[in-house]
């Protein structure tokens, strides 16, 4: 008998193999992933072993290392890894701690939510004021502020939120693109930005869409959640969770009202 973790499996999810990883713990460290690293187990929890005996953490609790992509697992033994340095030659460093990915920059810890895409412009912009100005749009001055929540546009005296991963990276937002979230401002279906799409073993498709309130996926008329971590981190979703969370998911039922007659 072997206790298990509420908060790594899931009873829709459950399966043979987490059973088999639950009970027989030994059997994880024979996985070799792209003939180079090999997954072990140790006392606080699971990491990665190369060939030349460095070691590197694996970061997710509830991703397993071998449906991450090869990328993902080279980024981890380049840790600390230089980002990019500024013009006064201070340099950003990525790193990895207990609580997520962060990067060092100026004696300060700024927190990286996808490092496989993070860029020396996300972590050196200002924290507070002005980023950016591109000119003016039917007599109002676009803006893009960063503020106590991250980035928006400021157009006038409006205040337009920005998708979450132009919020992370602005320098990659252009005058067109502020001014197609200006145009679609209150429409919450056009401001939901595709980012991937993957097809089912059965031809469906399912998108990863980044909305208002983060990364979900979005299954014919039915919008699915992923993992906090798996919102932090979209680029560790392999087709093969998507597959797992597109069968688990149960529509929720809807709830109607009941009334009294009054006699």
């Amino acid at each position: 008998m072997a206790s298990i973790d509420e908060k790594k499996y899931y009873p829709g999810t459950f399966s043979d193999e987490d059973a088999k990883n639950i009970l027989f713990p030994e059997a994880v460290d024979n996985q070799l992933l792209f003939g180079k690293y090999q997954v072990k187990s140790g006392k606080f929890g699971t990491y990665l072993e190369r060939e030349d005996g460095k070691r590197a953490t694996w970061p997710s609790k509830r991703q397993k290392p071998e449906n991450a992509e090869e990328a993902y697992l080279d980024m981890l033994f380049e840790l600390p890894k230089v980002i990019g340095q500024d013009e006064e030659g201070n340099e950003a460093v990525l790193k990895l701690g207990p609580y997520g990915f962060y990067a060092q920059y100026k004696g300060e810890n700024v927190r990286v939510v996808d490092p496989m895409t993070v860029t020396m412009d996300a972590i050196s912009a200002p924290k507070k004021g002005s980023l950016d100005n591109f000119g003016e749009y039917e007599g109002s001055t676009i803006e893009i502020v960063s503020g106590r929540y991250g980035a928006y546009i400021k157009w006038g005296d409006k205040n337009i939120a920005l998708p979450a991963q132009l919020k992370r990276n602005t320098s990659s937002l252009t005058r067109e693109k502020a001014i197609e979230l200006i145009q679609n401002h209150g429409n919450k279906e056009a401001t939901t930005a595709s980012e991937k799409e993957f097809t089912l073993s059965n031809g469906e498709t399912v998108q990863l869409l980044n909305g208002r309130y983060g990364y979900y996926l979005k299954h014919g008329k039915n919008n699915i959640a992923i993992s906090k971590e798996e919102k932090e981190n979209p680029s560790i979703l392999t087709l093969e969770r998507v597959e797992e969370l597109v069968l688990s998911f149960t529509p929720k039922a809807k709830t109607t009202k009941k009334t009294s007659k009054k006699k």
